[in-house]
């Protein structure tokens, strides 16, 4: 299923690496949401600057062994809940970049129209490439409710690169039906440092 969230710094200071959990529960309470794609529910948003707002999205399977038949769990409830953030004080924006992203449009894949790719443009002011973190696009319907998101969580892309360009982000299976278009709201993760703790990550770390 295609998940979305748009989370707002509403705070006078900078929020550093702040992380998102994306809950999907059943109607029992549980977790609906197969256990292979648990891992894609925890992110880590690297910088929110005060006023800012920032796509959050990701795509899980749903869960059939609940079910003797093998049928998808039912969804009753959608939550986004915030981790532990670093706040730090507004004097330090001029130590982080502002990264702007612009939505361009989407060219669905022949054949599926919930499928295709996402195109954007970015800003940076900074001076050097900055660690990329994964590209987002999250989905709203004509009265501005979120439907849906997007991600790719490719860290080697070059949307954090420091010259100003046009990327796409692609997705299959994930952009709804009946999406308002011109309101997708893009964003790219560019982190100032890499991230430790190597390659095998611990249960609960960042997707990202």
């Amino acid at each position: 299923m295609s998940l979305g969230a748009i989370v707002r710094n509403t705070a006078s200071q900078i929020a550093y690496r702040t992380t998102v959990t994306l809950r999907v529960s059943d109607p029992q309470g549980r977790t609906a949401i197969d256990p292979l794609n648990a891992a894609q529910l925890i992110l880590e948003i690297p910088i929110i600057m005060p006023g800012q707002q920032v796509a959050v999205a990701s795509s899980a399977g749903l869960r059939t062994d609940l079910s003797p038949a093998g049928r998808p769990d039912k969804v009753a409830s959608f939550d986004v809940t915030l981790g532990p953030t670093l706040w730090l004080p507004p004097e330090n924006t001029t130590l982080f970049p502002t990264v702007t992203t612009t939505y361009l449009g989407v060219d669905r894949f022949d054949g599926d129209p919930t499928s295709g790719r996402v195109r954007y443009s970015v800003t940076s002011t900074s001076c050097r490439p900055l660690v990329a973190r994964g590209s987002f696009a999250v989905f709203l319907d004509q009265t501005g409710a979120v439907v849906g998101g997007a991600f790719d969580p490719d860290t080697t892309s070059p949307h954090c690169d420091a010259m100003d360009h046009e990327e796409s982000l692609s997705t299959i299976h994930s952009i709804p039906t009946g999406i308002d278009e011109a309101k997708t709201v893009v964003s790219v993760y560019c982190d100032i440092a890499t991230v430790g703790g190597g390659r095998v990550k611990p249960s609960g770390a960042p997707f990202n």
